[in-house]
């Protein structure tokens, strides 16, 4: 059954489902807007719901959009997520929906009918748009494989199409039109390649293969270089994020690569060089926990903190070794038990350690992590840019 065209805010969704307050979502948008990431991962971070529920908000707010569910089925399968903790598909099939209706007007398929992406490419950021959380659109400029100026184009008009203000041949016209003018606009300035190499971060012949691999495969330079190196993952985002500075104008090419040369020469000064280049991370980044980054990731759908809290209180001289430097904590009993248990688990350096044991296999995943955190902490990265950078890697297993 098609339901017409709705349009809701995330905020307003999660409140008339009872799943958040309206003071939630307040305090919420003011660490979404603090940090530049979605209201859905700010409330995550302040614990006010479960990082599985927020994608189950996002899958409900584009098929209400899209008129694959009524509002009221929306909301109903959000308090059946919310109770059993189950995602949306199986909410919407207890309902009798059909869970997995995708034909619409979505952006993935405007950006493929109009040759921005190839349907591999387009798989690819998906991907990373599930694992992380974050919608396609932010992916794709974070990584800046989009301009915010093209992107609010096909935001725009995936809307008229919607709403049936224009037909979806008209509209892939006017957005083949736009892409060239602004790509014709935008190639005027430093291209990714050039500014890595010439601040040293990467050779010519480094370059070069990652640019055949991205021939070969066909996928933009930042994605094959975010998946296979050779630069740095911090090293890349922060090229990224001068490379729009440069078109933007608000970055000289040359500074930008005197501060990367600097930065890759010696990497204990980061943050200072950052802060004096004016790239300073927000209160919450700076002061960011491995325990907020791992719930804001979604690393706890594969590890389930239940599962780690029942492993620590299993093995209390374990849990003692790694509390040893902290004063509260010297000496176990009965009483401070349970909340040793959880200052180890909200504690980064205990965090890290009780994965490391627990969970060898996801050793390589909880080490980049703490890379992604500290560069979170020093400004190297913002908080969406580890996000994704996050989801790419965990996606590759």
């Amino acid at each position: 059954m098609s339901h017409g065209y709705e349009d809701i805010r995330l905020g307003t969704l999660l409140t008339q489902a009872g799943i958040v307050t309206e003071t939630d979502v307040n305090k919420g948008k003011a660490v979404s807007d603090n940090c530049r990431i979605p209201l859905g991962k700010a409330l995550v971070i302040q614990e006010k719901m479960s990082d599985s529920l927020v994608l189950a908000a996002v899958h409900a707010q584009w098929m209400l959009r899209d008129g694959f569910i009524s509002k009221d089925d929306a909301l109903e399968a959000l308090r059946t997520c919310r109770r059993n903790r189950w995602n949306l598909p199986d909410a919407l099939i207890l309902m009798e929906i059909d869970a997995y209706a995708s034909k619409g007007f979505r952006l993935g398929e405007l950006l493929t009918k109009t040759n921005i992406l190839g349907e591999d490419e387009l798989r690819g950021l998906l991907s990373a748009a599930q694992a992380s959380g974050l919608p396609l659109g932010r992916v794709m400029t974070t990584l800046d494989l989009i301009s915010e100026q093209l992107l609010n184009e096909f935001l725009s008009t995936q809307e008229k199409i919607r709403n049936g203000e224009t037909t979806l041949q008209k509209g892939l016209e006017h957005l083949s039109t736009v892409s060239e003018k602004i790509a014709a606009k935008e190639n005027q300035g430093m291209l990714l390649g050039e500014l890595l190499t010439k601040s040293g971060l990467i050779s010519e012949s480094e370059l070069e293969e990652a640019l055949t691999e991205a021939r070969q495969r066909k996928r933009l330079l930042g994605v094959v270089l975010a998946e296979k190196g050779p630069v740095r993952p911090e090293h890349l985002s922060l090229s990224l994020r001068m490379q729009r500075d440069i078109r933007h104008g608000t970055m000289k090419p040359q500074a930008a690569i005197d501060l990367l040369k600097a930065i890759a020469m010696t990497p204990a000064k980061t943050e200072e060089l950052l802060e004096n280049a004016g790239l300073v991370p927000t209160v919450l980044e700076k002061n960011m926990s491995l325990y907020q980054f791992f719930k804001v990731a979604g690393f706890f759908r594969l590890v389930h903190l239940k599962e780690l809290c029942t492993r620590l209180a299993q093995e209390p001289q374990f849990l003692a070794q790694i509390l040893k430097d902290y004063d509260d904590f010297q000496h176990l009993s009965n009483e401070n038990f349970k909340d040793a248990i959880e200052f180890a688990i909200e504690s980064s350096k205990p965090l890290e350690l009780s994965l490391m044991r627990y969970y060898p296999d996801q050793r390589d995943i909880v080490q980049f992590a703490v890379v992604l955190r500290q560069s979170i902490r020093t400004g190297a990265l913002d908080l969406s840019q580890a996000i994704i950078q996050f989801a790419i890697r965990n996606s590759q297993g």
